[in-house]
Parts: structure tokens; C-alpha cells; sequence
């Protein structure tokens, strides 16, 4: 005997609930190696957070699979729908509220973290530059794509000079 649509919708939550927890384990964990410059457990973080997108995207299908078969629209709108359709007392919408909630907060670590990479990516940079007897933020986009010296800037090499 198959699940009832609220089973479905339910084990769903459950499901994205227990992947959103994971995503954000490891997004706290990103920003310890981050600080800690730790390249090798910043290598199996970044394993985890890419696992932890592909089964979010996985159930995402799912939940569209559900969608379509209650025939609503792939829409805030429409998923509100189906969680009315399937649970009158709302505990689902609660649920699917405060995961939305968390998916938000995993998106904000997210971007602090990537922020975080840009920024000692451009102090790597500003580094090399200086070493190449440059002006740190002067590399410019050539016609390739490629980083070049924005014309004016490039100096000796100080493993040259």
C-alpha cells in the first residue's frame, strides 16, 4: 500500500530538513577551516557542501514531483497549496516555513564565506603583485580573459632586481 500524500510531503520535509542540517554543519565547519587556512579539511568540506547541494536539488525534484501530481504549480503559491491540501492542522507549513528560514540562513554563510575566499584571494594576489614589483590591484582583464598588469604598473621582479 503506497504513502498518503501527507506521508510523502512529510517524509520530504524530513528529508530536507536533515539535509539542510547537514549543509549547514558543514558550512560552520567551512568557516573554521577557513580561518584555520586548513587545506585538507578544507578540501573535504568542500565534498560535503557539494553533496549536501546535489541531494538538496534531488529532493527539490521530488518536491516538484509532488507538485505536479497535486496538480499545483511549481510556485510559493503552489507549494502553500499543497501543504494546505495535505495537512489542515499546518504543522507541515511550519515545518516549510522554518526551513525555508534555514535554507536563508545557509545562503547568508554561504556568501560570508565566499566573501571570505574572494578576500584572501585578492590579498594572494596583492602579494604576487608586489613580489613582481607591481601595485597590489592592478591586474586588469585582457582580451582572453586573462589577468594581466594594467598598462603603466609592471615594475622589475623583485626575485630579479
Amino acid at each position: 500500500m503506497g504513502r498518503t500524500p501527507y506521508q510523502q510531503t512529510e517524509a520530504l520535509l524530513d528529508a530536507h530538513e536533515a539535509a539542510v542540517d547537514r549543509l549547514a554543519e558543514a558550512l560552520e565547519q567551512e568557516i573554521e577551516v577557513l580561518a584555520e587556512r586548513d587545506l585538507a579539511r578544507m578540501a573535504d568540506v568542500a565534498q560535503r557542501k557539494l553533496a549536501c547541494f546535489a541531494e538538496l536539488e534531488q529532493l527539490d525534484g521530488t518536491r516538484r514531483a509532488l507538485l505536479d501530481r497535486a496538480r499545483q504549480p511549481d510556485t510559493a503559491a503552489g507549494m502553500q497549496a499543497l501543504l494546505a491540501a495535505v495537512d489542515r492542522s499546518g504543522r507541515l507549513r511550519e515545518r516549510w516555513r522554518a526551513l525555508l528560514l534555514r535554507l536563508e540562513d545557509c545562503q547568508r554563510l554561504n556568501r560570508a564565506n565566499g566573501a571570505h575566499v574572494e578576500l584572501s584571494r585578492r590579498h594572494v594576489e596583492d602579494a604576487l603583485a608586489i613580489l613582481r614589483g607591481r601595485q597590489p590591484g592592478t591586474l586588469t582583464y585582457g582580451e582572453r580573459g586573462e589577468r594581466t598588469p594594467a598598462p603603466g604598473t609592471v615594475g622589475r621582479n623583485l626575485g630579479s632586481a
